[in-house]
């Protein structure tokens, strides 16, 4: 398989083996989208959301952030500070292909001048202080 259009080919072919319970309904809207070289697939999303707040219970839920696909896929992914949400603070990751970190680290550094989100880590009493 070298393309979304290969999984779908392929899954059509053999519908009764592949798709006995679900058709691939978001595999054929992804592939409608066009390619992911349109500027609607430049990448920038927020990190995470704010920090949760600590209960001490042990199992808890894993914390979602976007993070993930870069890191399997072994492209680049650059966090950066966007300020702060209820005192708490946020970040904002640029994901790029695979060798694109000389350009992504000029987007990120544009980001950071522009915005000046940065701010000095301080202690606080309680979040949104």
């Amino acid at each position: 398989m070298r393309s979304l259009a290969d999984v779908i080919a392929f899954n059509q072919q053999r519908r009764g083996e592949e798709m006995p319970y679900f058709q691939q309904e978001l595999l054929e809207r992804a592939q409608a989208k066009g390619p992911l070289t349109e500027k609607a697939y430049l990448v920038v999303a927020p990190t995470a959301g704010p920090a949760p707040r600590h209960t001490a219970i042990p199992g808890e839920p894993e914390w979602p952030v976007c993070t993930k696909p870069a890191a399997v896929a072994g492209y680049p992914h650059v966090t950066v500070p966007a300020g702060l949400v209820n005192g708490l603070p946020v970040g904002i990751s640029f994901f790029g292909p695979a060798w694109s970190e000389p350009v992504m680290l000029k987007l990120v550094y544009a980001f950071e001048q522009a915005t000046r989100a940065r701010r000095r880590p301080a202690f606080a009493r309680s979040a949104g202080a």
